[in-house]
């Protein structure tokens, strides 16, 4: 569970978080299930990469400069460039460089810019006892942590 402690808020709808079931892989044989309370998808995957960084970091790729000089091999476009910014070449490594992988809009992640495109996903849980199993798990944590019971 990415943040068991964010539980939604059972007196209101309009606050309600949903229940995200994530999963990703290195394309061996290790792999991550990971539960995450989110507003929307997007949260989901924002939160969960989050997690991946803290716990399971060989998940994650960065695209650095010897993935740019194999893609610009790829091509046969010269590398490295002479003027990066001023060529426009450049635009067409980097899209074959990360072609397949999910670009991570953070900043602040230790291990990794990129995800493999294939070696993640997820879906909302909508099976209510998939759910509330979750929900009950996250309130136990949440007594844990501070000592009483979610509003």
């Amino acid at each position: 569970m990415a943040n068991p402690l964010e539980l939604p808020d059972a007196r209101s709808a309009r606050e309600r978080l949903g229940l995200y079931a994530m999963w990703g892989s290195t394309g061996g044989y290790s792999a991550v299930n990971v539960y995450v309370w989110a507003r929307s998808f997007d949260q989901a995957f924002e939160l969960f990469v989050e997690w991946l960084d803290d716990h399971a970091p060989g998940v994650l790729d960065t695209i650095g400069e010897p993935e740019l000089a194999a893609s610009a091999a790829e091509l046969g476009v010269p590398w490295p460039l002479r003027y990066p910014d001023e060529d426009p070449r450049l635009e067409r490594v980097i899209e074959h460089a990360e072609s397949g992988f999910t670009p991570i809009g953070h900043t602040t992640l230790d291990h990794g810019t990129h995800i493999q495109s294939d070696h993640w996903g997820g879906h909302e849980v909508t099976d209510p006892d998939e759910y509330d199993s979750v929900y009950e798990w996250s309130r136990y944590k949440y007594r844990q942590e501070y000592g009483e019971d979610p509003v």
